[in-house]
């Protein structure tokens, strides 16, 4: 048996790594996806997730606080922790690809080349093309998306009607910050 701290938020108190909070990391889960949910983690608890959930010593995790206090950025830090969980789970190669799609996606912001890609007719709707492939979880979801702005064509053409149909191009969508999807009609 092992056991640890609970991993909570040191200011907030709320758990970390919970399921029904929607913060987990699961250990099956693919490396990008695994990398990306580390990297969302709040800043105040990376000493701790390095002590919990690495295999890292105590003396490296006191040089990384060290780096933290004496002004290091804290993403530089949490790029190495998501690296390190991703490694754990997938090996070095799959964290290294992982960090440079993160880095790609978010600081670059590029098209993620491991976008899922739908093949539809292009008299599809996008609405029903994005709930039917569970992409968007209903229609009300997808409106509310929409009217909040956080539906686009990329790389920022946003998406203002609801209605509007796949078309007879490939369309690149991004849907709010994180999903990414390629539209082909056939």
């Amino acid at each position: 048996m092992i056991t640890t701290t609970l991993l909570e938020h040191p200011v907030t108190k709320e758990k970390l790594m919970s399921k029904s909070l929607g913060t987990g990391v699961g250990l099956d889960e693919p490396p990008n996806q695994m990398f990306g949910k580390i990297m969302a983690l709040p800043d105040e608890a990376l000493i701790q997730l390095f002590v919990d959930c690495t295999y890292l010593s105590m003396g490296e995790i006191d040089r990384i606080k060290k780096e933290l206090e004496t002004g290091e950025n804290p993403k530089n830090i949490k790029i190495k922790l998501a690296r390190e969980i991703a490694k754990i789970y997938h090996g070095e190669k799959a964290a290294t690809e992982a960090e440079k799609t993160f880095e790609n996606t978010f600081s670059k912001r590029e098209f993620p080349n491991d976008a899922q890609t739908l093949t539809v007719s292009k008299e599809e709707k996008i609405i029903d093309v994005l709930v039917n492939n569970k992409i968007v979880e209903s229609k009300s979801e997808f409106r509310r998306l929409i009217e909040a702005g956080a539906i686009s064509d990329y790389p920022d053409k946003k998406i203002n009607n609801g209605n509007e149909i796949v078309g007879g191009k490939e369309r690149k969508i991004k849907i709010g910050k994180k999903t990414f999807v390629i539209i082909k009609p056939n």
